[in-house]
């Protein structure tokens, strides 16, 4: 911001692997401290995001806003318990509206089943960590 002239910018996106809170100070301190950071994640496998920006909502640093529109996403625990403010597994209790039916050359499903239904039957398992918020945001932590 003190190279160019950055008043008009409102929001920064960003995808790929999840903004750390670094990244969020610094477009904070250096772009303008009340720019909407509209960070999102999801997969290929999903052609969507699991979690990601909702304009209407704040922003809180290292955190996606809200689960995306029609996913049921959720953190579980090993036994299939929901988490609120606690790390757990990235789990998507029913269908996404873009959730694949089935992998190519898998005739029988065992390959799809054992990729993400193997752990929680019948529940999406992604393979992520992740924290949902008493807020309603989304921790990303990795794999």
């Amino acid at each position: 911001s003190q190279d160019f002239d950055l008043t008009r910018v409102q929001c920064v996106a960003t995808t790929g692997s999840p903004l750390p809170p670094d990244g969020f100070r610094w477009l904070h301190d250096e772009v303008r401290d009340d720019l909407w950071i509209a960070s999102v994640s999801g997969g290929t496998d999903v052609c969507s995001c699991f979690a990601g920006a909702v304009p209407t909502l704040p922003v809180y640093i290292g955190e996606l806003q809200a689960p995306g529109l029609g996913t049921d996403l959720q953190s579980w625990d090993p036994a299939g318990k929901p988490l609120i403010d606690e790390v757990g597994e990235l789990v998507v209790t029913n269908p996404m509206p873009s959730m694949p039916i089935r992998f190519w050359n898998d005739p029988d499903g065992s390959r799809y089943h054992d990729s993400y239904f193997d752990t929680y039957p019948g529940v999406w398992r992604h393979g992520d960590w992740i924290t949902v918020t008493s807020r309603g945001s989304v921790v990303i932590h990795g794999r």
